[in-house]
């Protein structure tokens, strides 16, 4: 695998061991809640779309289909267990697509429609993947802080 790729993945695991060290030290309740913010997510449902984020940007890099409900993901309502066999499964499947996309020229084109933008646009094969690690890292920080506040109510 590229240095660059290989970067990356090594990124992606521990950001997997510490989501699952965290999920696995918490209990159900507070994985499940939502702080009194607007819009704030619980832990189950920021773990969850943090997931599908990965798939579909891996995904979208590859040039391969995807299947993914973005709605149920922060509807989510998880047990500790059901979150680290779901991050377990991920990394799995992280890894395979790394396996792949260390066969993909990073500058490979790709036609892509975002969140709520009116038409595709042009974006590479290599943003796609720097752009899911940053995304998973933002969630991470917001998992952390999550769990903060949960402690502190």
């Amino acid at each position: 695998m590229n240095a660059h790729l290989a970067g990356q993945l090594a990124t992606l695991d521990e950001l997997h061991d510490d989501l699952i060290r965290l999920v696995a030290a918490m209990d159900d309740d507070r994985l499940n809640w939502r702080p009194a913010i607007p819009e704030a997510n619980t832990i189950a449902a920021l773990v969850r779309h943090s997931i599908g984020s990965l798939v579909m940007w891996f995904s979208r890099a590859l040039d391969e289909p995807f299947e993914r409900d973005r709605d149920a993901e922060f509807a989510s309502h998880d047990t500790a267990s059901e979150l680290v066999s779901a991050l377990e499964t991920s990394r799995e499947r992280v890894r395979a697509q790394f396996d792949r996309l260390d066969r993909v020229d990073p500058g490979t084109e790709r036609r892509i429609r975002r969140l709520g933008a009116p038409s595709e646009e042009t974006l590479t094969a290599g943003w796609c993947v720097a752009h899911a690690v940053q995304h998973v890292g933002e969630h991470w920080g917001q998992i952390q802080l999550t769990r903060d506040l949960s402690a502190a109510r």
